[in-house]
């Protein structure tokens, strides 16, 4: 195997981290326009325009049946083939045009079009299965900490727009809220997606990292030290270990799903004043965004699957913080479930290099493409569930506690998907 330089450049960045960069901002926008913030929007859409939480939450669960089904699988592919600097900025075009028209929003039908199904085609084709897959393939090395900074573009951006998002509803209206994080899409994801974003980082002759090949340092492959094992997608899917983690990656969204959204809504029964609400999605997405940085440090130094393992854990702890605010609906048991429950919140940033580290770089986007659909029915049935448990008794007890059943097994699943390995040409197994 070649030996490769493990320094970039001198005096020069390495490109790499400007595509990092570019995606730490379509996050960080695509945070305030309802990751986190989406909670924020529940109560006052409902009140206003009539709607049951339900009927609200119905768009989310259509828009990400859409992703999943028919978004993520064809534009997984054409990441690996053609790189994401179009994909992205038409998807920025679509949700940037999506979120202004809410700004008239009045009826179901315009609500369930504009955010349910011309939202995949915009947030959809900018989200963690782009932006996980792109810095995958420009980092080696250094891949956690450049996903958990692109990862905590979603805390960050909860952090910061939180408070913002929160401010603009109570003074000027839950629509005026939409409309600016529309311009936002078209002023700032827009331009920077279509002038930084690249391939991969050998279509202009670059290693990741940013590593320095040495002259005549090539094997008789023309492989580098920085090279991986990459599984095309047959190969993958037949494995038991893909499987696991699509199921534990599935458990873990259905159980966290339904916090995420209804939290707002949860806190408000709860006698909770809307400014300790505000504060508590901020200072959640801030818990979220620190964990991103927090979990990718030690990804790049121990190995995936225990770390995963044990964020799963540490959530269903969470969650039992947050049944117990029930009963003691307190400032202090709130900041223990900030505290618990936030400390977790790095799965974006872990799942997508669980993804990476077992399947390398080659085929990345087309393999999370494949298994996409099957992330259709936590992603969706979650909130919704939720939402209908919610609706049907009045409290959100039921809803979770079943996402703490759901965060133990999503643990034990992730704990049988072994690291992958092939043994010959045409077998592949598991260890």
């Amino acid at each position: 195997m070649a030996a490769v330089l493990r320094r970039g450049l001198p005096g020069r960045l390495y490109y790499g981290w400007w595509i990092v960069a570019v995606f730490f901002l379509a996050e960080f926008v695509t945070a305030g326009a309802g990751t986190f913030t989406f909670s924020l929007y529940l109560r006052p859409m409902s009140d206003e325009l009539n709607w049951s939480v339900t009927e609200v939450v119905a768009a989310l669960s259509v828009r990400t049946a859409i992703s999943s089904l028919v978004v993520q699988p064809i534009v997984g592919r054409l990441i690996d083939r053609y790189g994401p600097r179009l994909i992205v900025a038409s998807g920025a075009v679509v949700a940037g045009g999506a979120l202004i028209s809410l700004g008239s929003l009045h009826h179901l039908w315009h609500w369930y079009l504009a955010y349910g199904i011309a939202g995949p085609f915009g947030f959809g084709v900018m989200g963690a299965l782009i932006g996980q897959t792109v810095v995958a393939k420009w980092f080696v090395r250094k891949r956690g900490k450049a996903t958990a900074i692109v990862s905590f573009g979603i805390g960050f951006g909860g952090f910061v727009m939180s408070p913002v998002t929160g401010t603009i509803i109570h003074t000027m209206g839950w629509r005026t809220s939409w409309v600016v994080f529309g311009l936002m899409m078209w002023l700032l994801v827009l331009p920077a997606s279509l002038l930084v974003l690249r391939r991969t980082p050998e279509d202009i002759g670059l290693l990741p990292d940013g590593d320095v090949l040495l002259a005549g340092e090539l094997d008789s492959r023309g492989a580098t030290a920085t090279s991986e094992v990459s599984w095309t997608v047959s190969e993958a899917v037949r494995t038991r270990t893909l499987w696991f983690m699509v199921l534990s990656f599935a458990l873990n969204g259905m159980a966290l799903s339904p916090i995420l959204t209804h939290q707002a809504v949860y806190l408000g029964d709860l006698n909770f004043s809307p400014v300790v609400i505000t504060g508590t999605v901020t200072m959640f997405a801030f818990m979220s965004g620190t964990a991103q940085l927090f979990w990718g440090w030690l990804a790049d130094r121990f190995p995936i699957r225990p770390l995963i393992v044990v964020s799963f854990l540490i959530s269903a702890v969470g969650v039992i913080t947050l049944l117990a605010l029930t009963r003691y609906p307190t400032m202090p048991m709130l900041i223990l479930y900030l505290g618990v429950y936030g400390s977790t919140r790095a799965v974006a940033a872990l799942t997508g290099l669980a993804y990476a580290n077992y399947w390398g770089r080659g085929f990345l986007g087309s393999i999370r493409g494949t298994v996409a659909p099957f992330n259709v029915f936590h992603q969706m049935g979650g909130p919704l569930l939720a939402a209908f448990i919610y609706d049907t008794t009045g409290q959100y007890l039921l809803a979770f506690l079943l996402s703490l059943v759901l965060f133990l097994m999503a643990a034990a699943m992730m704990a049988f998907a072994s690291p992958p390995r092939k043994r010959k040409a045409g077998m592949v197994t598991a260890e």
